[in-house]
């Protein structure tokens, strides 16, 4: 179901990608219960499809809800849970709400491991998005500092020659 919401989104027919993806929901919080990990992922999923749709407030709603019983479902990851909670970021910021944005990001800066490879692209993603808010708030200051840090995180990841790099 899930795949066939994708495919309804690659196509354009985001109704049909909701109606998937909700059906998924479903069918999961039926079959396992709604603190399960493959639930919450799907739940998380429909707000995403919610966003795409451009219903803002259901989208947090369904997002901030995954968030909430992440914790609660058995074998989820450190990553699924900063993947939640940037989504949902990222949804603020399109949602002209910048600040509880850039709060989510540095929160989940915070809780990163710097010796965790598998952390890094969490990092990267907070530091881009961060320098972003601080462009649109007109600080380019600070948007320029937090680039330079995502740079040289990059060259220390990648390497010099990398095109994330570049």
């Amino acid at each position: 179901l899930q795949q066939l919401a994708s495919i309804s989104i690659y196509r354009g027919d985001v109704v049909e990608a909701e109606r998937r993806a909700a059906e998924a929901v479903a069918v999961l919080t039926r079959e396992f219960g709604e603190h399960d990990r493959l639930t919450v992922t799907a739940l998380r999923y429909l707000g995403a499809v919610q966003w795409r749709r451009g219903e803002y407030a259901q989208a947090e709603a369904t997002i901030r809800r995954a968030i909430e019983l992440r914790p609660l479902a058995a074998g989820s990851t450190r990553q699924e849970m900063f993947n939640d909670r940037t989504q949902l970021a990222e949804l603020l910021v399109t949602m002209d709400r910048s600040g509880e944005a850039e709060q989510i990001f540095l929160d989940v800066q915070r809780e990163l491991r710097p010796d965790a490879p598998d952390e890094v692209n969490f990092l990267v993603w907070s530091l881009g998005s961060r320098a972003n808010i601080s462009e649109q708030r007109g600080d380019h200051a600070a948007a320029l500092q937090l680039r330079r840090e995502l740079l040289a995180i990059r060259t220390r990841a990648l390497g010099d020659d990398h095109p994330d790099a570049a």
